[in-house]
């Protein structure tokens, strides 16, 4: 008895779990839902304004056929970017890590920039020097030379 209680409540726990990303596919399917309502209440409108039960000017049609478009477009959008973040949401349950190696390669990169620049400054010094010691060398030369 305890055995098969322990499998249902693992079995609830695990179907859970699973459901739980489809949440929000869920809710926007409602929106979808209500969408699809919306478009033939429009319609039965337009035949009690035509059969002469309803006044014309009741609601402005343009403007509801513009808001269904728009809510369309909205619905689209919504359902291509749930599929998105299910076909990846192992990357989106990585991003602090992805985040963290990001900061810590920035870090490095950084920190290169910085050795390449002493580098450089060393390479401009030594440069320097050598310009420096040689112009040195000939006013010797010059001033031995007089």
């Amino acid at each position: 008895m305890g055995l098969s209680l322990a499998i249902t409540v693992a079995w609830n726990v695990y179907k859970w779990v699973k459901a739980k990303p489809l949440a929000t596919l869920a809710g926007v399917r409602d929106e979808v839902e209500k969408y699809h309502e919306v478009t033939p209440a429009l319609d039965i409108i337009d035949r009690l304004t035509a059969a002469g039960k309803l006044q014309a000017n009741l609601i402005n049609r343009g403007e509801a056929i513009e808001a269904l478009k728009i809510t369309r477009e909205s619905l689209v959008c919504a359902l291509k970017t749930e599929r998105i973040l299910r076909k990846n949401q192992q990357f989106i349950g990585r991003r602090y890590e992805l985040f963290a190696n990001i900061e810590s390669n920035l870090a490095a990169l950084m920190a290169l920039d910085v050795s390449d620049l002493a580098t450089e400054y060393g390479r401009l010094l030594n440069e320097a020097l050598e310009i420096g010691m040689s112009v040195h060398k000939e006013v010797r030369k010059l001033q031995n030379g007089r």
